[in-house]
């Protein structure tokens, strides 16, 4: 089973994207700071992609050369910030508020 890393500060937005990836056949590392998953993936643990739902700076995603190449889906409050992350390498943005369908949608899409 090909799993995801979740980025969220709320258990409840863990299992609401367990919830909707489970059906898709993945399982899903769980973490509430970028810091966390800097440690979950120093410890080669493969990941299909991640999931951020977490106030951040694009700088930051720029500068982390060992999540480039990894698909990530941003969930954003606001057209600028829809903007800026973006034009991130290997990056799709969703803005909220969305529905879980749009998530499954753009993980068979971009995953």
């Amino acid at each position: 089973m090909s799993a995801i890393a979740i980025v969220d500060r709320s258990v409840l937005s863990h299992n609401l994207f367990r919830l909707v990836l489970k059906p898709k056949g993945f399982s899903c590392y769980c973490v509430e700071t970028l810091e966390q998953l800097k440690k979950l993936l120093s410890k080669k643990t493969t990941v299909k992609g991640i999931f951020v739902n977490v106030e951040s700076e694009a700088s930051w995603w720029r500068q982390e050369g060992a999540f480039v190449s990894i698909p990530k889906i941003f969930f954003c409050n606001e057209e600028k910030q829809k903007e800026m992350f973006s034009k991130i390498p290997s990056s799709c943005v969703l803005l909220k508020p969305f529905h879980p369908s749009e998530v499954t949608l753009v993980v068979e899409q971009w995953l």
